[in-house]
């Protein structure tokens, strides 16, 4: 029995299901398989027998594991490969660009992108672990989404070249599509009622775009302080700015399945407190 406990787990091994759901698609492909190792058994055959026509009638673990990936949360992998690759295309394409327009190296920006992307497209290969922890992969998402924020003002500051502005602007989108889907995807959406589906998604996507917001004030100051002032501990107020809200997300989620709209209400009070914040701390400063 455990060759059909590890059968199991092998096609869970390609699912990223959040873990009350992956207990749940254990449970019922166990069972399948026992119901066909039972039924095996019953026509005469040894357990051994049994156990491998239970198996061979299942199919291959990879083949069903993609196949109910795909089904549950289409595209999910697939969008990562495109935002992780993207990222690191865009590192090689800019960087380029420079040392040929400028003779200027940003050896240290490069590293960066890099590891940006690298980490986008090591969740999409890991998606079975990231699933269980969907938090953290919307986290590394949104942190790919914010660097790319602040590859704009880069772009702006050192060449104005649009066409790598509007290579940022399409990873930031795509980075907030995946994100909203799956936020969305790792909710038990079917015990859901259709009404309360939608105004999940609504609230789902607007407090994401709150995220957007301050993640686009944080950044316009500590581009203004890094153009006209240089490096100043002033600058944690906005990246702490950045980091709470990536916090709050996480319980923000579980508050968006009980409660879309309160948590919508909830995301717009934490937007006024954590942009407004900083200006009034620097102003007291």
């Amino acid at each position: 029995m455990k060759n059909l406990e590890k059968h199991v787990e092998h096609i869970l091994d390609h699912m990223q299901s959040p873990e009350e759901e992956r207990e749940d698609i254990r449970e019922e492909l166990l069972s399948h398989l026992q119901d066909s190792y039972t039924y095996h058994k019953n026509q005469g055959d040894s357990d051994k027998q049994a156990e491998r026509k239970a198996l061979s009638d299942f199919g291959d673990p990879d083949v069903i594991g993609k196949g109910m990936q795909d089904s549950m949360y289409p595209f999910q992998r697939q969008l990562l490969y495109i935002i992780g690759g993207a990222t690191i295309l865009y590192g090689i394409l800019f960087y380029l660009f420079v040392v040929f327009t400028s003779g200027e190296e940003y050896l240290y920006w490069l590293m960066i992108q890099f590891l940006t992307g690298s980490a986008v497209v090591l969740a999409g290969i890991n998606i079975a672990w990231m699933g269980r922890h969907y938090w953290l992969l919307n986290v590394i998402v949104m942190l790919s989404a914010i660097w790319n924020g602040f590859n704009i003002t880069i772009v702006v500051y050192t060449t104005g070249f649009v066409i790598f502005s509007a290579f940022s602007i399409l990873l930031i989108i795509a980075a907030l599509i995946f994100m909203v889907r799956n936020s969305y995807l790792s909710t038990n959406v079917a015990e859901v009622p259709k009404r309360e589906r939608v105004a999940m998604k609504i609230s789902y996507t607007v407090n994401i775009l709150f995220g957007v917001m301050i993640a686009a004030a944080a950044l316009f100051i500590i581009f203004g302080f890094m153009v006209f002032g240089g490096f100043s501990r002033i600058l944690l107020i906005p990246t702490g700015a950045i980091v709470a809200w990536l916090i709050f997300f996480r319980w923000q989620m579980r508050w968006i399945r009980k409660s879309p709209v309160s948590a919508m209400i909830g995301g717009l009070v934490f937007l006024v407190a954590v942009v407004g914040g900083p200006f009034l701390v620097m102003y007291v400063w």
